[in-house]
């Protein structure tokens, strides 16, 4: 989503650090549960661009996982965001499940 878009449709760059809002994602942020567990085999997928869902965090979560032995297939698709990063994705996503649905 290009900056002008974003803008367009209310945004704000500075939209997590709005107090209620850092409160909101610091109390669901499952790197940071210590009861939060995944077993089963588990995809994510990351546009690097993506102003909605943080790198730091999603990197944070997949190490968690991996350190908890989740299986865990992560993968960041260069220059996607948000909602491009779905089409990027597709190829990785059809082999991820076509492997588990193999079983």
């Amino acid at each position: 989503m290009t900056p002008e878009r974003r803008t367009r449709i209310g945004f704000r760059q500075d939209w997590a650090s709005d107090p209620k809002m850092a409160a909101f994602l610091a109390a669901n942020d499952p790197a940071a549960n210590p009861t939060f567990s995944l077993k089963k085999p588990t995809f994510i997928s990351l546009g690097p661009d993506d102003a909605f869902v943080f790198l730091n965090t999603t990197r944070a979560l997949v190490a968690r996982l991996k350190a908890d032995r989740t299986p865990v297939t992560y993968n960041e698709y260069p220059h996607t965001d948000h909602f491009t990063v779905i089409r990027a994705a597709q190829p990785d996503t059809m082999s991820f499940l076509k492997q588990l649905f193999a079983h």
